[in-house]
């Protein structure tokens, strides 16, 4: 929770005194991300139908997951894959087959403020921000005639002639007719901050897009007998100590499995088993897709990685009042004559039926809700939360173990069935090692655990031979300025640890 891919102990923008957390705000987030992995699917796929949104009408849901876009030899991998999540999203939202809403990835990138070549690169976050401010830059695939964009990129002289020699090429008038007043379709997007708040996006929205630091033995991984292979039945990409980072690239994550610890990537190198496919080398595979360990090549790292939600703009078919009409679909009002007792008539309301296969994490997304409120309201529901044990990379003095448990207490009131309380380990002088609990919030009644510990142990017994430390979950180095107390010891045993 804390490491793959949120943020670290002690986050980033301060450091945290108290080794886990800054304050109250910070233990709320973290309880919020234990919640949610506790309560969410522990794989999801946004190609696998029996876990994806149900449109109406239906027994299971659908592939949302579209053919991947090919960037070819060109630095365009930005605009393919904010493209790629805006079609994923709007599949989600409209509960629609993802091939009927295809987008164009070029009309993004060469159509946006300040024009770029094939070989200019771009990053997501002014991406997404010109997107969200450019709606009409959002334009189906048959509305923007990707070849001539390509045609015309040597006429430097004028950023916009690539775009609009494209754009021309459409002469249907739905094509016409989007305008920055009247696009077709609008985004928003969310930085995310946390390892959860990537997998609730997916499970929301269909993809998120993300960084990838390319290691240059990518292409060795997956080489070129993988092109006719399906990347969700390869491996996953591994970590190799001699790989270095080729370069800087962009996709969209679709899916994560949290029991083999990996997320599944849709690339824009376009289909293994394509007919014009220019990847022959390697790197590439049947479907596009393929499978990363977490924690590798800065996949899911925060602030890098990006949520979409796009919809029907007002006035559109699929939204022709602005009434939002998919969301009126999905959640169905409860009549004042079905209202639970206690509910009064002028608050909002909406029928829920649970299937086969909710979860918690469903249900709060369905409806927007606070999870941590969620569950402290419906705790003879949810049942009995499971101990959560919470390992301080350091010794606390009393006054901040006090700090600690007042955080805790507070976030936990109502929901614990045991009040919080540090077990904090030491060492007797015979070497046997003990426990002694703290669970008071105020400093004074602390102080048994401030004092303990293998350093004080250790300066106080020099004449020690043998110290047996196996089995304690000890891990780095040792410390180096404690070598002198330690010269008359002649067995030190530190078996199974870490």
């Amino acid at each position: 929770l804390l490491n793959s891919g949120g943020r670290g102990r002690g986050g980033r923008g301060g450091v945290s005194n108290l080794g886990g957390f800054r304050g109250l705000k910070d233990f709320e987030q973290f309880q919020a991300a234990y919640y949610y992995i506790g309560g969410s699917p522990r794989a999801y796929e946004s190609s696998n139908p029996s876990q994806t949104p149900v449109p109406d009408g239906a027994e299971r849901g659908l592939n949302y997951v579209p053919q991947p876009n090919d960037q070819k030899l060109c630095s365009t991998c930005v605009g393919q894959a904010v493209a790629t999540a805006a079609q994923i999203s709007l599949a989600y939202a409209l509960r629609r087959p993802v091939e009927q809403l295809p987008v164009s990835p070029l009309s993004i990138y060469y159509c946006a403020q300040g024009g770029r070549t094939c070989l200019t690169g771009w990053d997501i976050q002014p991406a997404l921000l010109q997107l969200e401010n450019n709606p009409q830059l959002l334009l189906p695939k048959k509305c923007f005639d990707a070849a001539n964009a390509r045609d015309t990129e040597a006429e430097l002289s004028d950023w916009s002639s690539t775009c609009a020699t494209a754009a021309a090429g459409s002469t249907k008038p739905e094509c016409k007719a989007i305008t920055k007043e009247h696009p077709k379709y609008k985004c928003t997007y969310k930085s995310l901050s946390g390892f959860y708040q990537i997998q609730q996006a997916i499970r929301r929205s269909g993809a998120v897009i993300t960084r990838i630091a390319m290691p240059d033995d990518f292409e060795v991984q997956f080489n070129h007998t993988k092109r006719f292979t399906s990347g969700l039945e390869l491996p996953p990409y591994r970590f190799n100590t001699s790989a270095k980072v080729a370069y800087a690239h962009a996709a969209v994550i679709t899916g994560y499995d949290n029991d083999n610890f990996t997320w599944m990537i849709l690339n824009s190198y376009g289909r293994g088993d394509a007919a014009d496919q220019t990847r022959l080398r390697g790197g590439v595979t049947a479907d596009g897709m393929f499978k990363i360990y977490m924690g590798l090549a800065g996949v899911g790292t925060p602030e890098k990685s990006y949520a979409v939600l796009c919809q029907p703009a007002a006035g559109t078919t699929d939204n022709l009042h602005g009434e939002e009409s998919w969301l009126q679909r999905h959640r169905k009002p409860v009549d004042d004559d079905g209202l639970p007792p206690g509910i009064k008539p002028e608050q909002q309301c909406y029928k829920y039926t649970a299937v086969t296969g909710d979860t918690v994490a469903d249900i709060v997304d369905h409806f927007d809700l606070d999870i941590r409120a969620f569950v402290r309201k419906n705790a003879d529901v949810v049942g009995e939360l499971a101990n959560l044990t919470f390992k301080w990379p350091m010794t606390l003095r009393a006054e901040e173990l006090a700090s600690v448990l007042r955080i805790v207490t507070t976030a936990t009131e109502g929901v614990a069935k045991q009040a919080p309380f540090f077990a904090c380990s030491y060492f007797e002088a015979s070497g046997k090692e003990a426990t002694v609990e703290c669970n008071s919030v105020e400093a004074a009644e602390n102080s048994a655990c401030e004092a303990k510990g293998i350093v004080a142990w250790f300066a106080k017994e020099s004449n020690v031979t043998t110290v047996d430390l196996s089995h304690n979950r000890l891990s780095g180095g040792l410390p180096v300025q404690l070598a002198a107390k330690w010269r008359n010891i002649d067995e030190l045993l530190l078996s199974n640890n870490r």
